[in-house]
């Protein structure tokens, strides 16, 4: 699963590269990053956090295959005429909910119009990317992980390929930037809908009683059957305060994407561009251990000892490669972003602007990651209350935080209010589950930490050294291609030695690592 997020990962770099490349950072670039975040934060909260989080907590202890089928289907449709009325819902009111976020958008001409039309136009991204959510979750429960988590990758791809179309028939032509940031949005719907596409042949070899018929599951009947469902009862009384459980980090960014429009132009599209580097090793560490570590933690509920153990474990692994993503985009950063964004219409101007952003998210990466791995044994004991008042209380926090640091350290003091924001939300969540007798920092887990500082230590050193500025000399002087190829082996070995480092204190990590990569199924 953690070679599928990462393939979908470089693909998604690619993506922003293109967008990047084509519009560089302006009114086009802000009006599509904002009406995407609309979509995407019910996606984060629905798909990848409360739906999902409930449905395989209860899916996985099913023991019936014939039931596991009744469920799946009877949750798809529940989902479906929900998130039916709540797509015409943000459709009807795109213009108030782009005018809360954005209030100042409507001081450039076409800014705001822009930015209601696309988020009508991508709301249905919300109902592609749930009902491909739960799909995955009923076969990660059956132990499929790869195939499920390629859907991603194909979202990617076709994004990719709309920006190219949208280059070659609008930029070439002359046409209007506009129209280019419409058909670029179109192809990411397009690409949400391939989500589920990829994973329909798998479902119907596990889930042979399911039938996609829509009379047959749509009729009166099932409908009634599927929303009086007492397991469905108690997907649907898990989620709503899941929700807020799994959305500190989401209601946090846009908390801090409100304050940065009041902050001036193009602030919005220097935070995204940072948020999309974060969500790199986020992604790749923090979902894919999450997906994978939710269905054991479920089966282990009853087992306090032993889940106490296979968490600490999770987490000292995750902890180590957290704190070297830190490290590493700290250390390297400003000439990862001149790789990926620094071409067309995104200068070095906007390279120093995104790398201040990455410093304050990427502080906080190990807390975003630990956090969504503490939330999952939460979940195990279907209670979904303690977490979601934990991070009702910390996006309240961050609402207060936000704007002080913003005044004084401009978007990065928005970025670094989230990573704090974070930390205080995991220190909470590692309060309560000590005292659920679940213990997560144990001498292991010091351990981990200790190793992987040292480690961190060494990376910086790098930073500290002014080598990675040398990087960015090689960039100006030798060429894109010679520099990219110098950089990335630098930074390949640079992770190779963190990962020495950290394995000398810490001899697990490696056997943990090995453990996690061994799967049974694709």
């Amino acid at each position: 699963m953690g070679v599928a997020v990462f393939l979908s990962r470089i693909l998604g770099l690619v993506r922003e590269q293109i967008l990047f490349s084509l519009f560089g950072v302006g009114i086009h670039t802000d009006a599509y990053k904002l009406a995407f975040r609309i979509p995407n934060l019910f996606r984060d909260l629905l798909a990848e956090g409360a739906l999902s989080s409930a449905f395989v907590s209860v899916f996985s202890k099913e023991k019936s295959a014939q039931r596991r089928s009744e469920i799946f289907t009877r949750c798809f449709v529940v989902l479906l005429i929900t998130l039916v009325v709540l797509v015409l819902a943000i459709a009807l009111f795109a213009p108030s909910i782009v005018s809360l976020l954005a209030e100042r958008f409507s001081e450039v001409e076409g800014k705001y119009e822009l930015t209601v039309f696309l988020t009508r136009l991508l709301a249905p991204f919300i109902l592609f990317a749930s009902v491909a959510s739960i799909a995955m979750g009923a076969l990660n429960s059956r132990g499929y992980f790869f195939i499920p988590a390629l859907g991603s990758s194909l979202f990617n791809l076709i994004g990719i390929a709309s920006g190219v179309l949208a280059y070659f028939v609008f930029h070439e032509d002359g046409q209007s930037t506009k129209q280019s940031i419409i058909v670029f949005s179109t192809g990411v719907l397009v690409g949400g809908f391939s989500q589920i596409l990829i994973q329909l042949p798998l479902l119907r070899k596990e889930e042979k009683p399911l039938s996609f018929r829509p009379l047959s599951i749509f009729s009166l009947s099932s409908v009634k059957q599927a929303f009086c469902d007492p397991v469905i009862k108690r997907v649907v009384k898990m989620i709503a305060p899941a929700t807020i459980g799994v959305a500190a980090m989401q209601l946090n960014v846009v908390i801090t994407t409100f304050f940065a429009t009041d902050l001036g132009q193009n602030r919005v599209s220097w935070m995204d561009a940072a948020y999309r580097l974060i969500h790199f090793p986020v992604g790749l560490f923090g979902v894919s251990l999450f997906a994978a570590s939710l269905p054991q933690f479920s089966k282990l509920s009853k087992n306090f000892e032993e889940l106490s153990k296979r968490a600490s474990e999770t987490m000292a692994l995750a902890l180590i490669l957290a704190i070297g993503s830190t490290a590493g985009l700290i250390a390297f950063g400003e000439i990862i972003l001149s790789m990926i964004f620094e071409r067309g219409l995104f200068t070095r101007v906007d390279t120093l602007a995104v790398y201040e952003a990455l410093v304050g998210y990427a502080l906080g990466i190990a807390f975003f990651i630990l956090v969504k791995l503490c939330v999952s044994i939460f979940y195990a004991f279907e209670d979904v209350k303690t977490p979601s008042l934990i991070s009702l209380f910390c996006v309240g926090v961050n609402f207060v935080l936000a704007p002080l640091l913003g005044e004084r350290y401009g978007h990065m003091g928005l970025a670094l209010s989230v990573s704090i924001t974070s930390a205080s939300n995991l220190i909470l969540l590692i309060v309560f589950l000590k005292m659920r007798s679940v213990s997560i920092v144990s001498r292991e887990f010091m351990q981990a930490f200790g190793a992987s500082i040292a480690g961190a230590l060494v990376l910086l050193s790098a930073k500290y050294f002014g080598y990675t500025d040398r990087l960015l000399e090689i960039r100006d002087s030798a060429g894109f291609i010679t520099s990219s190829i110098y950089s990335l082996v630098t930074i390949f070995f640079a992770g190779l030695v963190y990962l020495l480092s950290a394995s000398l204190i810490y001899p697990k990590f490696l056997k943990f690592l090995f453990r996690k990569l061994k799967l049974r199924k694709v």
